[in-house]
């Protein structure tokens, strides 16, 4: 989020979601940390209230879902969390907008 800070510059924004508080804190008025999981009923909200109502330009995700060491149930956890953030994408990403997912 520091990095993406600093392409957006002072007037962009960058809002991020992890399950666990973001330590040490990004101290940069342009960063919000959400805690929170991508599959929250609220998440949208949240999300598009932390870009001021609009919605993003650029999407970066590096979400991972906890491994078990089970392969099959990596690789269907793995899916579960791909098909959540396409879900998401039309309801928090601009038309025309980027999205770059690592998983």
């Amino acid at each position: 989020m520091e990095i993406a800070a600093g392409l957006v510059g002072k007037e962009g924004r960058v809002v991020g979601i992890d399950r666990a508080e973001v330590d040490p804190e990004i101290p940069l008025r342009q960063v919000t940390a959400i805690v929170g999981d991508l599959e929250d009923a609220d998440i949208v909200a949240r999300l598009r209230d932390s870009l001021g109502g609009e919605r993003a330009d650029v999407i970066l995700s590096d979400a991972a879902p906890k491994l078990t060491g089970i392969r099959e149930t990596d690789r269907a956890n793995v899916g579960r969390l791909l098909e959540t953030i396409e879900q998401l994408l039309p309801a928090i990403l601009k038309p025309g907008g980027a999205a770059l997912i690592k998983i």
